[in-house]
């Protein structure tokens, strides 16, 4: 498995987006190492949320929002790209 995760990994590729790009993820993420996150080399386009809690694909409330439902990722855009 280490294997097919090296060969199909894109941490080498990391430094070179040139689109802006948001990554959000959590230090409790079951799947992917937080170490991935904060040791690799990223693009100044990149933009890392890095959460305390949250799990894999975390970004889905419990609570729906009013404009936005379950999609709390959505509400954080607002917010943070107004």
């Amino acid at each position: 498995a280490l294997d097919y995760y090296d060969k199909c990994s894109t941490y080498r590729d990391l430094a070179k987006i040139q689109t802006p790009t948001f990554v959000l993820s959590s230090y409790d993420d079951p799947f992917i190492d937080i170490q991935d996150y904060l040791n690799g080399e990223w693009s100044t386009y990149v933009h890392r949320t890095l959460l305390k809690h949250g799990g894999h694909m975390g970004y889905l409330n419990k609570v729906p929002h009013p404009k936005h439902g379950r999609r709390w990722l959505m509400c954080y855009l607002d917010r943070v790209l107004s």
